[in-house]
């Protein structure tokens, strides 16, 4: 469902407001800003909102979902992105996360992004998310001031000691309570999921 307010002159399109509905999901957004008609075009300016978004939109079980969040959109593709909003993932509570990076047909490169959880923050220093030809993720960065008591309660509270950061790839509560229980208070991860669609 769309609902657009504009007016297009000299190869501009002006946005006063649209609104974006995803039937199945619900998942809603809007938009305003313009659009410009320039060779290797569109060229936007472009920001909104969203609510009830979820990946894949199509999902019942989704990979993660935001209940809001808001973006700005610009330049000509790969047009720049930047993002902030919730994150609900793994049965964890609503995580606040930001989002720098880029926006293709076919993928969304990551340039720099933050997610606060388990009373630390992880920030990611690079990734991509892709659609086609196959779904796959890759993200690499570092979480830093995790509080372990939130994965198991007979660990100690937040780490603060100095320690060595150390790259250790996350694949299991279990694993990542063996590497807490090792006394690190910092962890680099790299995380490869893949899934062909």
């Amino acid at each position: 469902d769309v609902d657009f307010h504009g007016a297009y002159a000299n190869k501009h399109l002006t946005i006063h407001r649209a609104n974006v509905t995803h039937a199945p999901s619900r998942a809603h957004a809007t938009v305003q800003g313009g659009v410009d008609v320039v060779p290797g075009g569109p060229k936007l300016d472009l920001t909104g909102t969203w609510t009830n978004f979820r990946w894949p939109l199509a999902s019942s079980t989704p990979a993660f979902s935001s209940p809001r969040g808001s973006y700005a959109l610009g330049g000509v593709r790969p047009w720049a992105l930047q993002g902030e909003g919730e994150v609900i993932a793994a049965d964890l509570p609503a995580m606040p996360a930001t989002l720098r990076g880029t926006l293709a047909a076919d993928s969304l490169q990551i340039a720099a992004a933050s997610l606060r959880l388990l009373g630390g923050t992880a920030t990611i220093s690079s990734g991509e998310a892709r659609w086609k030809p196959g779904e796959s993720w890759r993200m690499a960065g570092r979480m830093t001031g995790l509080d372990p008591t939130t994965l198991r309660a007979d660990l100690p509270g937040k780490l603060g000691h100095p320690a060595p950061a150390v790259e250790h790839p996350v694949v299991a509560r279990s694993d990542f309570a063996q590497w807490l229980d090792a006394g690190h208070d910092r962890l680099d991860l790299s995380l490869s999921l893949n899934r062909e669609s």
